[in-house]
């Protein structure tokens, strides 16, 4: 045992707790795209890992404000030097823009687009998420016209093909 205290380095500190909430963001978004809606999930004492829908919800919405915050001080307090040296040599040639950089950035742009249109294969996750809570709210017992209703509570209407304004499904 050491007769002098360490120093505690804060630097670590942040990149533990960075490292550690990604894997609290992780974890609850698994357990969130599984969950039923909410009235489902209430309906039916819906809980993973001991916890209910709102308490998933609380701990992704705090464990991404933290990584955000976290990941801004991390980048900004202590790694700044070294990504502005990192990005240094590499300044010609991303500006010249080599076809990575080209194709990387129209990869992006699909992804993007392809993901807020819904459409396939993009589609394949928000659909899987869908049909999960199809087949909660069948389990329930809880009947379509109630959820629809719920649906356009949030402020949002719905489609002639049953998604939402944001063209996700409910």
């Amino acid at each position: 045992m050491q007769n002098k205290k360490e120093k505690l380095s804060i630097r670590s500190f942040v990149s533990l707790l960075l490292t550690f909430g990604f894997i609290m963001l992780a974890v609850s978004g698994i357990c969130l795209y599984v969950a039923p809606q909410c009235r489902v999930a209430d309906e039916i004492g819906w809980r993973m890992l001991g916890l209910v829908k709102a308490q998933w919800e609380s701990i992704h919405m705090t464990s991404a404000f933290v990584f955000l915050v976290l990941a801004l001080v991390h980048l900004l307090v202590y790694n700044w030097k070294a990504f502005v040296a990192h990005l240094k040599p590499r300044a010609a040639r991303i500006l010249a823009m080599r076809p990575e950089l080209l194709y990387s950035l129209v990869a992006a742009v699909i992804l993007l687009v392809g993901a807020a249109l819904i459409v396939p294969p993009f589609s394949l996750l928000p659909d899987a998420h869908h049909e999960i809570q199809m087949h909660y709210r069948e389990e329930s017992g809880i009947d379509e016209e109630d959820n629809d209703s719920q649906g356009r509570g949030r402020g949002e209407s719905r489609r002639a093909d049953g998604r939402g304004e944001g063209g996700g499904r409910r």
